[in-house]
């Protein structure tokens, strides 16, 4: 209804604050209005040749159906419920809708009850004193007209508004400033919920990675318990020296630092994840049978124009983009007069018992122009700083975008070289494995020294551990595939 009303009156409004402006303030310099371009970096055709392109792209899953493990799900839906960056993030959506509303109220007339009772007693030789006196003479007043000349009370109570017409449409620029910073908060809010998911995803599969080192290195202590047993009885039988038992006592203490290492990993994992939810330390339940779950499924990629419209970081940049070029606006609109309606209607009178007498009604409307001289400093000023925050946002666009597409690449690329190198260090950690039940027979039997079996299990273990780090790697990769692909927030 207001913006109708504006379209309404405007016109002819300019056209009379035109010559205003033309005559008066022709003098004063106004900066030209900057049509706002969003530039976008220069995008390629696709982000990978080899996988195909679709508007249903992997980004644009549901989390819910992107991880296909319940415990992790139970896990995110805790998190989003009482993650404190979220819950700030929600608390910003609100600010700036609360600018919003107190923007939109600039545009429309205030309404104010402004009420007074007092006295004054006016000098003898002053024009009220004088007024009053010649005024209880006349013979055309009546006795409820006339004046208390030693003290004169005054009584009035009005509803008084004020109006700022947006004539040149600041307020309008200013007020669709604050829309836009609602979408990005909105858009910041998706940005938050999108790193918490993917967040807890991460941690959720290190932990499962580190539970397996856990119970890799257990298994090998045992074995290497076992192996200096069986040497401490080929030392006494004189078929191996003092020198072999040492070796083997020192790996097994090299094996248990080790293991102390991975414990203190869980317990740091553990207490992200904690952290996250909001809850104090405490161990965190995982399902360790899926971490080997495959999550190679077929990779759908976006097109990079789809790209800017999934992000949320993107669309948050464009938000702040085209609020600053609306910021910019209203800086530069600044220079225009202004023009101000102040009405009041109410009840004036200077004798209490005839204040609600319909005779006592006062109105008034007053008109009130103000023109910019001597505040084009302060006003010059402000519109420096809004063209460099435009500059800045823009900035900060372009980065988002190159940004995303280099996320997406490097994310790629880690996937599908992760998800060679796990193959090949399971297929290792099988010959090794082969190697070692050889080595172990022989070492029995006088064949190979401990030298060639320790090192044999060492390479065994640290295969095995590149085994784990490479599949955790793989799936982190994948993870943030997804989230460079704009998932995590549907």
């Amino acid at each position: 209804m207001i913006d109708r009303l504006y379209s309404f009156c405007l016109p002819c409004l300019k056209l009379l604050f035109t010559a205003i402006l033309t005559g008066v303030f022709g003098s004063c310099s106004t900066p030209k209005k900057i049509p706002l371009t969003i530039a976008t970096t220069q995008l390629p055709d696709a982000l990978h040749s080899s996988y195909p392109t679709d508007s249903l792209h992997t980004g644009s899953i549901s989390w819910r159906k992107y991880f296909l493990d319940t415990i992790l799900v139970r896990h995110i839906e805790e998190a989003l419920q009482v993650n404190a960056d979220l819950i700030q993030a929600v608390a910003r959506v609100s600010q700036s809708k609360a600018q919003y509303l107190a923007a939109t109220g600039a545009l429309l007339p205030s309404l104010q009850v402004r009420g007074r009772a007092g006295g004054e007693r006016f000098g003898k030789y002053t024009m009220n004193g004088v007024g009053n006196f010649d005024t209880n003479l006349s013979e055309r007043i009546s006795d409820d007209q006339r004046v208390n000349e030693n003290f004169t009370p005054d009584f009035f109570l009005a509803f008084e508004s004020s109006w700022e017409l947006d004539v040149w449409g600041k307020l309008r620029q200013a007020r669709k400033a604050r829309q836009l910073e609602i979408l990005a908060s909105e858009e910041g809010l998706h940005l938050i919920k999108t790193m918490i998911v993917t967040t807890i995803a991460e941690l959720y599969f290190t932990l499962q990675a580190l539970d397996d080192e856990r119970e890799i290195i257990e298994n090998e202590l045992k074995l290497q318990k076992d192996g200096l047993e069986k040497t401490k009885i080929l030392k006494s039988s004189g078929r191996t020296t003092e020198l072999a038992v040492k070796q083997f006592e020192a790996q097994i203490l090299n094996t248990e630092a080790l293991l102390r290492k991975v414990l203190i990993e869980i317990n740091a994992t553990e207490n992200a994840i904690n952290t996250l939810k909001m809850q104090p330390p405490g161990p965190v339940k995982r399902n360790q049978e899926l971490f080997d779950a495959s999550m190679d499924s077929t990779i759908v990629l976006s097109t990079p124009l789809q790209l800017l419209f999934n992000r949320p970081d993107i669309r948050q940049s464009e938000a702040l983009l085209r609020a600053a070029g609306a910021d910019l606006n209203a800086a530069r609109l600044a220079f225009f007069p202004q023009l101000t309606v102040n009405p009041f209607i109410g009840l004036n009178a200077f004798k209490s018992n005839l204040f609600l007498n319909p005779a006592s009604l006062a109105f008034a409307a007053f008109g009130n122009g103000i023109i910019p001289i001597f505040q084009q400093n302060q006003l010059k000023a402000n519109y420096r700083f809004q063209n460099a925050r435009l500059q800045q946002a823009q900035a900060e666009y372009q980065k988002s975008i190159v940004n995303a597409l280099n996320e997406v690449n490097t994310n790629l690329v880690s996937f599908e070289e992760y998800l060679k190198i796990s193959k090949i260090k399971g297929e290792e950690t099988s010959t090794l494995k082969i190697s070692e039940s050889v080595a172990n027979e022989l070492f029995l039997n006088g064949y190979v020294t401990y030298l060639d079996l320790l090192t044999v299990r060492r390479e065994v273990l640290k295969t095995q551990l590149e085994h784990v780090e490479a599949t955790l790697n793989r799936k982190i990769a994948r993870v943030r595939l997804y989230q460079s692909l704009g998932g995590g927030w549907f």
